[in-house]
């Protein structure tokens, strides 16, 4: 599994692009606090990207809704969630969070080198991963944790 960090923009607007250098001439929002790859900084910190900060991602939709910036990069999952549960649903309705990744990261287990049991806790944990994925399992349990979110999520703008 990975981390797959997209742009949230305004509904009926596109940005052509094919790498991030290719957003110079757009208004991008960040969180202060958050990565968002190495390119993104390098590309912020030689002024190439033109980066506007805000304190929280909720912060940054709503810059988008202002029009303030034109694309907020945040995680595939994150930024969906927080649309659901953090705006009002007309605002939100304004907004979509395209599938077209910039920057991945994979997803990592971490167990302590210093546990007795670690390498076979890895094991266990490895062959167990490459079951669910292989039966399919893992695909399903992921739809059906996406599907109770955004349940919970209706649920609680009612």
């Amino acid at each position: 599994m990975a981390l797959r960090m997209v742009f949230c923009q305004r509904k009926g607007e596109t940005y052509a692009w094919d790498e991030l250098a290719d957003l110079t001439p757009h208004r991008v929002g960040a969180t202060t606090g958050n990565y968002y790859s190495e390119q993104f900084v390098v590309l912020a910190e030689n002024g190439q990207l033109h980066v506007d900060y805000a304190n929280s991602d909720v912060n940054n939709f709503r810059k988008l809704l202002s029009r303030r910036i034109d694309l907020f990069p945040i995680d595939a999952e994150v930024g969906p969630y927080l649309m659901a549960t953090q705006l009002k649903a007309e605002e939100a309705a304004q907004l979509s969070c395209p599938a077209k990744a910039y920057w991945t990261a994979p997803l990592h287990v971490v167990i302590s080198r210093k546990r007795a049991d670690g390498p076979e806790l890895v094991s266990k944990f490895n062959a167990g991963l490459a079951a669910l994925k292989q039966s399919g399992e893992f695909e399903r349990l992921l739809e059906l944790s996406r599907q109770d979110i955004n349940q919970q999520a209706q649920a609680a703008r009612k």
